[in-house]
């Protein structure tokens, strides 16, 4: 709904909260290294486009088909309500890497897949890199706790054939993004090496380096970056070019509970229909109505899990058959998730619906250090941004990193440790989820839906979610609230989980209640938090003044745009690229 009288109704000031206590229900944990503690090796395993099993078969029957996830998920703590805390791929990496919002990196939009981050017709500027002046997990443990670091596999925070500047050794280079049939053709080299494929130049992957004597000396943490199930993205245009993902076994036979067809999706905000048409020139058409083409998508998305499910089982069987297996603790998770059909919507972005933000998040521990009851689930609000955190905590055994100033930045994220050690204890209060692809911006006027709001914030607590879709004033990052369009769930009821009725307009108080928090709170004590560090707030501006040159790129291109083959061509190249 349109919000135009937004201030007068809510009676925000603009003034953060003092002494607020919305996002972490408890103080950081105290937990302190024992002069046994054995520092682990970390394998962190990050697949690209899946969620956390929604409107799927029945758990039994996913685990037959999917054995090597539901092995590692079997053998681990789950966390069931771990949440991407951006959205589309660039972002989502952002955040995990760092613990940084992509409001305060500015990491916001997708770099696409041609290799040269240059979006093309549309936006002729490169979609600015992640500043390397920011600490990633790569550069922390390096630097403070000894930890040699290693990524293989997809990348897409930057175009340069070195991972050193962010921290990382190895690397798969150039980065593959996500093309059509990519996660086909490279997921088995990132995990077992051998001949590259087509266009990959790296020579060694995760087999290799966990034999060389790279793996021995010190301890570690690696990345395995995988693909699929990133190839739905080119469904049903790239999918169907490619025999191996052209005829899915049929799985499933039933309607989405949540399946909306365009008439239903008036109730929400525009830029989702604008996204819902936009798709559909990008990856290919389907129908609007549910029927045969949706359940053939469901199908492929499986598949693609079915893909990398295989390579997951292989990288595990590597490290099980090493010297290093008991005492590698693995960190299994998705940089964001996948509509598949949900609200008559594919991919991710353009919303903040459960399907595209609620990922996997899955620990094993097998030096039980940390996890004493494997098997287990934790229900707990989490977010991306508590990765990094994590990651210090297990190398160093504690939290002192907390309280030294390298970490401020990131001292008062949710202790996730803390939660595999005491089951009971408490997670966030809300996570926050942002949305900002400039790409969006030119979609609606492209298609003819008028000027659409395409910054997105979601906020989320246990009972209800907020999605508020704004513009941003002119050569700034500054939000309008003017024009803005708002979604409200309320999760009281099953439609409210299932996020089908937007209670916006019917109910008040509640409106009111996450509109003010998110606004007077969240935003400026989370989401925009000051970075205080001299060092790190000079990155941050300069970060700034890269992506508001980028945006105004964007702002040029809108005035010269026009329905025409060659716009819509690159409107497909990009939407599908998301």
């Amino acid at each position: 709904m349109k919000r135009r009288t937004f201030l007068s109704t809510t009676g925000l000031t603009g003034a953060a909260l003092i002494g607020s206590q919305l996002l972490v229900k408890s103080n950081a944990s105290a937990i302190t290294q024992t002069s046994e503690y054995k520092k682990p090796n970390i394998l962190v395993i990050v697949v690209d486009q899946l969620r956390t099993p929604k409107w799927f078969p029945a758990q039994a029957t996913l685990d037959s088909l999917l054995p090597y996830m539901a092995k590692l998920r079997k053998s681990s703590v789950s966390f069931t309500r771990y949440y991407t805390a951006a959205t589309a791929c660039t972002a989502a990496r952002g955040t995990l890497v760092t613990g940084l919002y992509s409001h305060q990196t500015y990491v916001m939009d997708t770099h696409l897949n041609d290799g040269s981050g240059k979006n093309g017709l549309l936006i002729k500027a490169p979609a600015p890199s992640l500043n390397p002046g920011f600490p990633t997990w790569g550069k922390l443990l390096r630097d403070n706790f000894g930890y040699s670091t290693w990524w293989f596999g997809k990348w897409h925070l930057s175009t340069t054939n070195s991972l050193e500047p962010y921290g990382f050794s190895g690397g798969t280079y150039p980065s593959p993004n996500g093309n059509p049939g990519e996660g086909l053709a490279v997921d088995s080299y990132i995990v077992n090496g051998g001949k590259p494929p087509q266009g990959i130049q790296a020579t060694e992957q995760f087999a290799q380096w966990l034999n060389s004597n790279d793996a021995k000396n010190t301890p570690w943490c690696t990345t395995i970056s995988l693909i699929n199930p990133h190839d739905i993205s080119w469904y049903p245009r790239g999918t169907k070019q490619i025999p191996e993902e052209n005829n899915p076994p049929s799985i499933f036979k039933d309607k989405i509970p949540n399946f909306e067809n365009p008439i239903e999706l008036r109730k929400k905000p525009r830029l989702q229909e604008a996204f819902r048409r936009a798709t559909n020139i990008g990856a290919g058409f389907v129908p609007p109505n549910f029927g045969e083409p949706w359940l053939k998508m469901l199908d492929s998305y499986l598949l693609f899990q079915q893909f990398v499910d295989t390579q997951i089982g292989k990288a595990l069987d590597i490290l099980e058959n090493s010297p290093y297996a008991k005492n590698t603790i693995i960190v299994f998770t998705s940089d964001h998730g996948e509509y598949g059909g949900s609200h008559g919507l594919r991919g991710k972005s353009a919303a903040v619906y459960e399907e595209s933000i609620n990922v996997p998040l899955y620990i094993k521990d097998p030096t039980k250090q940390w996890v004493s009851t494997p098997g287990t689930e934790r229900t707990q609000l989490c977010s991306s941004v508590d990765i990094v955190p994590l990651l210090l905590t297990l190398a160093s055994g504690d939290n002192q990193w907390r309280r030294q100033s390298a970490f401020k930045h990131l001292s008062t994220r949710l202790d996730i440790a803390q939660i595999l050690r005491q089951p009971y204890a408490s997670g966030r209060s809300y996570i926050l989820h942002t949305t900002d692809e400039l790409i969006l911006e030119l979609v609606g006027e492209l298609l003819v839906l008028g000027k659409t709001p395409n910054h997105i914030i979601g906020y989320r607590t246990d009972k209800a979610k907020l999605g508020a879709y704004n513009f941003w004033r002119s050569g700034t990052i500054d939000i309008e609230t003017k024009g803005m369009e708002i979604e409200l769930y309320n999760y009281s009821t099953v439609r409210g989980q299932q996020e089908l009725d937007n209670v916006s307009n019917s109910q008040p108080k509640l409106y009111k209640e996450l509109v003010s928090n998110l606004f007077n709170d969240a935003i400026p004590n989370e989401l925009r938090k000051p970075l205080t560090s001299p060092e790190l707030q000079a990155i941050q501006q300069q970060a700034l003044k890269d992506y508001l040159s980028f945006a105004s790129q964007t702002t040029q291109s809108k005035s010269k745009l026009g329905k025409t083959d060659e716009h819509l061509e690159a409107l497909n190249t990009a939407i599908a690229n998301l």
